[in-house]
């Protein structure tokens, strides 16, 4: 009978739910089936009034279990919000639940902060510092277990800009514009300083010493040039004006003198190093260099420091030319 028909069944339990009745030999099965989840199916012959059996069935059917992936989660926005920042993606037909996971700053681990089944989560921070975040998601079971999609291994990132440090950037810039200095050249020193003392007032406030040798300043001033920073900028540990100052007539000074004279600082060549860069991100990254170099590791040491060496105030000095 050519015009008969069949209908296809799934175990719902111990007992056989209808699926659809078809005159073809084969279906889709489309919607209803789940990543990982296992299905039993079978089918009947019926007449073309779809009102009598023509046929039995098998009763143990044929089980499969559906490793087909979702799609990858694609995000959508990275903000920073009131408390943290926000990630959303775009919903994936069929996902039960999403995990999102984190990666914090030069790391290579991602990190898991939370499940939802919502299209959205918040990443809670109570964190002082500059850092970047970037985010990726992946589809779950409605238990957890197993994955239920791929993600994106790039994921989607942004940079966190703590209040302090906001603050802190901002009242340095307008200092050494003032000055003179172009963005470039700015943002080369505070990816020094954030690198040396993340900006976190206890530390630009206060003395530190370990085995024997004192630091302090927004830059760690230290050893042989910490006695030199106390005596000409005695209230750095009060004022930072006082500290963008003595960094400035250091560098003005260009190692002019001896120790014995005042904003004497081994930094010949700084000055005219930092206003030669381009005013661009690049120039940003070469100012971070030169001021490493010429400053806060003058020849010839920095000519053993390896490019990995730069890496880090390089990355801040980007930050802070996206910040400012």
């Amino acid at each position: 009978d050519y015009d008969a028909k069949y209908i296809v069944y799934v175990k719902d339990g111990s007992s056989w739910k209808r699926v659809r009745v078809t005159s073809s030999n084969s279906i889709v099965e489309r919607g209803t089936v789940y990543y990982g989840k296992t299905y039993t199916y079978t089918v009947r012959c019926v007449s073309s009034d779809g009102k009598t059996f023509t046929s039995d069935y098998d009763k143990n059917g044929w089980t499969t279990t559906y490793n087909v992936p979702l799609k990858t989660p694609e995000v959508t926005k990275v903000e920073i919000v009131d408390g943290g920042i926000s990630i959303n993606w775009k919903r994936v037909p069929h996902a039960e639940k999403y995990r999102v996971f984190v990666k914090e700053g030069f790391s290579s681990e991602w990190k898991r902060i939370g499940d939802t089944t919502d299209y959205n989560l918040l990443h809670k921070i109570d964190n002082p510092e500059l850092i970047e975040y970037t985010y990726t998601v992946r589809c779950i079971t409605s238990s957890g277990k197993p994955y239920t999609s791929d993600y994106n291994k790039d994921g989607w990132s942004i940079i966190y800009y703590s209040p302090t440090v906001k603050k802190f950037a901002q009242s340095f810039y307008q200092f050494f514009k003032q000055k003179g200095y172009n963005k470039a050249a700015i943002c080369g020193m505070l990816g020094n300083i954030y690198q040396h003392c993340l900006m976190e007032p206890q530390l630009y406030y206060s003395e530190i010493n370990t085995l024997g040798i004192s630091y302090g300043g927004i830059l760690h001033w230290c050893d042989r040039c910490f006695s030199r920073f106390c005596r000409d900028c005695p209230n750095w540990n009060k004022n930072l004006t006082s500290q963008f100052e003595y960094l400035s007539k250091t560098l003005d000074n260009n190692r002019q003198g001896t120790s014995n004279t005042k904003y004497y600082y081994n930094c010949y060549g700084c000055k005219a190093a930092l206003q030669s860069v381009s005013d661009t991100k690049n120039g940003a990254r070469d100012a971070a260099k030169k001021f490493d170099c010429y400053y806060m590791h003058p020849e010839p040491i920095c000519a053993v420091i390896t490019p990995i060496g730069f890496f880090d105030i390089q990355r801040y000095a980007e930050y802070f030319w996206d910040l400012l």
